[in-house]
């Protein structure tokens, strides 16, 4: 029987739909407060005629991946953990909760998989986690590039880069298993939450673009090559996942004109990304909500990082899904989701 950690997030309903559809046998863990009806409305999107029933296949169980007493039960009868449950957050006042769910959460994760003889394991981290070597005038960032964890103190890349580091012990001690390192995850979801809610903002008409430059990858592309792995029994590695780099601003255009709207056209540079996150914090002392925009997200917003996967390229000889297509149907699910309100 197969586990999967983060079941109600976008890569995890990505990837329960795929199991789904396999007729695999499937348990997936979410916390008591978690909602699954983005999971029901995104396989209702592509499986009109048949959602339902591929999701009642699904056995929900109650757990938290940082109180590993949850957690027992959820490992009986398991051979193989997909483990995609992540905190992501840029607001150095979560801190602690990143390393909690991220380092700790995956710890519990690693070990009750060692405790109970799991057979397979697949990681999903982050390219948050890399480190980036030159490349000419370009900084690029490849499976060899690691981060100095000496430098590290905090955030999100640290975490996640901690994280891999259980699961690397992980693997020295027996558990077979493999690392993905996705890019920015492009796909249907809770429009609130995490790389999805990009599409909210740019819906709204959002004029600003950062002057930098990411990689992006389908949602579809990564349940797909989490499963390719596992099957083809491809352990000891981790893979970057990204189908192209882009910037900001091209990224935001492909977005815009999906929708059929104005794309942004003023460029927010460090400066002003610096003011409006000061003004951000400002807003966050007063209300108690989270930062926005951070010291980090400002960083990001302007730096100019490529990313490489050609290791998975040649090992599973992957196509991957163009990002114009991914955007493309993100936005067909968010019009779809629209309609429905």
């Amino acid at each position: 029987m197969i586990l999967v950690t983060g079941g109600s997030g976008m890569t995890g309903t990505h990837l329960l739909l795929q199991l789904s559809r396999e007729g695999k046998k499937v348990r997936a863990l979410k916390r008591k407060t978690s909602y699954t009806r983005w999971v029901r409305r995104i396989f209702d999107y592509y499986e009109p005629e048949k959602g339902g029933d591929l999701y009642s296949r699904i056995e929900w169980v109650n757990g938290d991946i940082t109180n590993r007493d949850t957690l027992e039960p959820a490992f009986a009868g398991i051979d193989t953990v997909y483990h995609t449950a992540g905190y992501v957050s840029f607001d150095p006042a979560e801190n602690r909760k990143l390393l909690q769910v991220n380092v700790e959460g995956t710890r519990n994760m690693v070990e009750l998989s060692l405790e109970t003889g799991v057979e397979k394991f697949c990681h999903v981290s982050s390219v948050a986690a890399l480190g980036r070597h030159l490349q000419g005038e370009e900084s690029w960032v490849s499976e060899n590039d690691y981060r100095k964890v000496k430098k590290e103190r905090y955030g999100y890349g640290f975490s996640k880069l901690l994280g891999e580091m259980e699961v690397w012990r992980g693997m020295e001690e027996g558990l077979q298993a493999v690392i993905l390192n996705p890019a920015i995850i492009l796909g249907p979801g809770n429009w609130s939450r995490g790389s999805a809610s990009l599409f909210k903002t740019i819906r709204k008409g959002n004029p600003f673009y950062s002057p930098g430059s990411s990689g992006y990858v389908d949602v579809r592309d990564v349940a797909e090559i989490m499963v390719r792995l596992t099957e083809q029994n491809i352990f000891g590695e981790r893979f970057i996942l990204c189908a192209e780099n882009l910037s900001f601003r091209q990224l935001f255009s492909m977005i815009a004109g999906e929708f059929g709207i104005k794309s942004p056209s003023r460029k927010a540079g460090k400066g002003l990304m610096t003011l409006a996150a000061m003004a951000d914090r400002m807003i966050s002392r007063l209300t108690g909500h989270p930062h926005q925009l951070t010291r980090d997200t400002v960083r990001a917003g302007n730096s100019r990082i490529f990313y490489s996967a050609e290791k998975i390229r040649k090992i599973l000889n992957y196509p991957f899904i163009p990002v114009k297509e991914a955007v493309r149907n993100a936005v067909r699910f968010y019009k779809n989701s629209e309609a429905k309100v």
